[in-house]
């Protein structure tokens, strides 16, 4: 069975179009975060490093409850699991102490 024939061109547009929305996704003043349905952290964007509560290391591919203060994390949980029921985006608002203070 012959494989398929691959246009190097393909390739070389969808590498450019990721680095396009990372450059979207970083440029934005809030951060983003990619979970599983566990809570688990797949990806993340931010404009600073100063932004994040810990640096990536740490928490990529981590749960959320394993880094996070837990009525934090739960807030997160509640709104993975609207987000998995009703397919919509949802706000959440919270606020943390940061070494420099708290946000």
């Amino acid at each position: 069975m012959e494989q398929p024939q691959r246009n190097p061109k393909s390739g070389q547009v969808l590498e450019q179009r990721v680095a396009f929305l990372d450059r979207i996704l970083s440029s934005l003043p809030d951060l983003t975060f990619v979970w599983d349905r566990e809570g688990r952290y797949l990806e993340y964007w931010a404009a600073s490093p100063r932004l994040l509560y810990h640096p990536p290391e740490h928490f990529l591919g981590k749960l959320c409850t394993d880094v996070l203060p837990e009525d934090v994390a739960q807030l997160f949980l509640d709104a993975l699991e609207q987000v998995s029921e009703s397919g919509r985006t949802v706000t959440i608002e919270y606020s943390l102490t940061f070494p420099f203070g708290e946000v």
